[in-house]
């Protein structure tokens, strides 16, 4: 555990995947939160603690436009009300977490698209990250099919190349993905832009 992770506490608030998850960190201690609506994530933030020495890290997209937007503006609402200094407001990308989840740092492929249909991958188009810190693209699973070592993200399942499946709400609702965020902060970015990738209406 590196000197920044000892002397700082941190606030996740993840709205961007599902299921969404508040969490607060410090030290050893750790209390995370599933919620199923908005109502409830503003309830769970209401019972944390800031001071001075707590991060509050955000998570800016890709994935759900309500909570790329809900997330953002709760950040920024704590910076204008002076609640929070600049540099205590942080933010990770949905692949930062799924990579801090499964220690996988090679291609990852988020299904995103139909929404509404199984968890198969044909036909769907989705995110994709080639590796750990590259940018994020909105492409098609025939594109990417292929890729050595290819991490699928598709309805409640995660998928490796080897075939074995976890529950996404595993990987989600973990403190030991919450741990690993806070103890590797080259993930971190100032940014709070949305990073929608997709149009919001998909065809």
């Amino acid at each position: 555990m590196n000197e920044t992770t000892k002397s700082h506490s941190f606030i996740f608030i993840q709205t961007v995947l599902r299921p969404m998850y508040v969490c607060s960190l410090f030290q050893t201690d750790f209390s995370g939160n599933k919620v199923d609506d908005f109502q409830g994530v503003f309830h769970a933030l209401s019972k944390l603690h800031l001071d001075s020495e707590t991060l509050v890290v955000v998570t800016r997209g890709p994935g759900s436009y309500a909570g790329i937007r809900t997330a953002i503006a709760y950040a920024y609402g704590l910076l204008h009300g002076s609640a929070l200094a600049q540099n205590q407001l942080k933010s990770v990308t949905s692949f930062d977490i799924l990579r801090a989840g499964t220690n996988h740092l090679g291609p990852i492929y988020e299904k995103a698209w139909p929404r509404l249909q199984n968890g198969a991958a044909k036909g769907s188009k989705g995110y994709f990250q080639p590796t750990q810190h590259a940018d994020i693209s909105y492409t098609t699973w025939e594109t990417v099919q292929k890729k050595e070592e290819l991490l699928l993200v598709s309805a409640e399942k995660i998928s490796d190349y080897s075939g074995e499946q976890s529950q996404y709400e595993d990987i989600l609702c973990d403190a030991a993905t919450y741990r690993s965020l806070a103890a590797n902060h080259s993930s971190f970015s100032t940014s709070l832009e949305p990073l929608y990738i997709n149009p919001v209406h998909i065809s």
